[in-house]
Parts: C-alpha cells; sequence; structure tokens
C-alpha cells in the first residue's frame, strides 16, 4: 500500500472520529452537568536518521496522524437559577452516587435533577436511579412533609408542617482516585473502573440551581467546519493519488 494513501486514510479516519465526538457535543448542549469530550491527535516520531529505510509496519511511518484518546473536560459548568427544591447542582470535583447497576458496578452523575419515586426514594430523575447515601443504603422522604431542604455539604433535611426540620439522609459525593479510571456510559452516567473516595471540601451543592452543560455551542461548531474541512482534504487527497496510480498503472502497460 502506497504511504501516501495509508497517510491520507489515517488522517481521514481520526477527522471522522472527531467529527462524531464534536456531534455527540453538540447533541447535549441542554443536557445538565454535562462535560463535553475532547479528541486528542498524536503523530508518530520523525526519524532521527532520515536516511533510513521505511519500518514494515505503516503505524510507524513518520508523520501518520491519528486519535491517541478521548478525554472528557471536568471543568465547572455554569449555574442555572430553577427554584426548584429537588434540583442541585455541583460545583467541584467530584460526582453523586447513585445506586450501582445489575452488576455492582459503580455509577456516578454530575446531573443534579432529582424527584422522589413511587416508594418514597430520592432518586435522579432521567434514569429514575436511587440517591446513595456513605452507608449504602437510599434517602427515604415520608409522604408529610411540605418541603426538603439540601444544604453545601449534601445533607437533605425535611420539613414539617410544624416547622420542624428533620433529618433524611446525607447524598454520597465521591471522586475518583484517578480521574482517567472515570468513563461515561450513557444516559449522563459514569462508570470508574479505580477506587473512590469521599469528595473534599471543594465540591459544595447548591440547591435550586442545576449545572449547565459546558458545551459551548459556537466553539463546537466552529470545530466541526475546521474538522469537516480536513476531513474532505484527506478525502481528496486520498482520490487524487488514486487516481495518480491508475494512470500510472495505465502507462507501464502500454
Amino acid at each position: 500500500m502506497l504511504f501516501g494513501l495509508y497517510h491520507s486514510s489515517h488522517g481521514a479516519n481520526a477527522m471522522a472520529h472527531r467529527l462524531d465526538v464534536i456531534a455527540n457535543n453538540m447533541a447535549n448542549t441542554d443536557t445538565a452537568g454535562f462535560k463535553r469530550d475532547l479528541a486528542i491527535f498524536q503523530q508518530s516520531a520523525l526519524s532521527e536518521n532520515m536516511l533510513a529505510p521505511n519500518p514494515d509496519n505503516l503505524q510507524n511511518h513518520a508523520g501518520v496522524v491519528g486519535i491517541a484518546e478521548t478525554v472528557t473536560d471536568y471543568s465547572n459548568g455554569g449555574l442555572e437559577q430553577t427554584n426548584g427544591t429537588l434540583d442541585i447542582a455541583l460545583m467541584g470535583p467530584g460526582f453523586l452516587r447513585l445506586a450501582p447497576d445489575a452488576d455492582g458496578n459503580e455509577l456516578l452523575t454530575r446531573s443534579g435533577k432529582l424527584s422522589i419515586n413511587g416508594v418514597g426514594r430520592l432518586v435522579e430523575l432521567t434514569t429514575g436511579r436511587e440517591v446513595m447515601q456513605p452507608t449504602d443504603t437510599p434517602i427515604g422522604v415520608p409522604p408529610n412533609l411540605s418541603d426538603i431542604e439540601i444544604n453545601e455539604v449534601g445533607m437533605v433535611m425535611g420539613v414539617d408542617d410544624r416547622g420542624i426540620r428533620i433529618p433524611l439522609g446525607q447524598l454520597h459525593l465521591v471522586q475518583p482516585d484517578d480521574f482517567h479510571n472515570v468513563e461515561k456510559i450513557g444516559e449522563n452516567l459514569y462508570g470508574v473502573n479505580g477506587d473512590l473516595e469521599t469528595a473534599g471540601p471543594d465540591l459544595t451543592v447548591h440547591q435550586g440551581f442545576i449545572e449547565r452543560s459546558t458545551v459551548q455551542p459556537m466553539m463546537e461548531m466552529l470545530a466541526m467546519i475546521e474538522t469537516s474541512r480536513q476531513f474532505e482534504a484527506n478525502m481528496n487527497m486520498i482520490q487524487y493519488q488514486e487516481q495518480s496510480l491508475g494512470q500510472l498503472l495505465q502507462t507501464m502497460t502500454r
């Protein structure tokens, strides 16, 4: 295979991957607590000896561009005030821990849209998963409470008809030992491959707000236009090289 064709096709694949990442970001512009992803490129190293023969493995050719990894930007989104009693925004590094999946795998989220399900448990609204406490138990909310308060450290209290505050539980706010061990698994949920620890004081809870998505539509649109042009340029180079090769083969057979 000609190196030029491989070089261009690899570049096109990298741009196609970046387009998928950007499209997913844009689709989640209005998703509460969503963190944008970034496609990180890498280029194969140039040889110190420019007269050295080309390596047998095309992956090792100098100048080949590919995707090193896709990383998540965990910076804070803006606060949007809703005044909803069961709306919370997390500010700082960390996550809200939800009930594990059927296999016992940890599930985390930054979505602060909470609700109370049919059996009186505090749940994340989109997935319906129960919000967990540090004791590995869900938070129950009695039906006779007139209001719910959630303070900055995640303590949940109910206010009865007499205005008396009744402790209901504690949101389990956690952070991984390494954010590289966290991965998106859909539905605004995260899985974790490493250990979890209780989040530090830098993670605070704000009741009556939700955290906006960190996606900036204008920036993503510009990135999509730029990436589309780079993808098109690589595809044009592939077509040009195929045509040149075809003309060369036709000439040689005469």
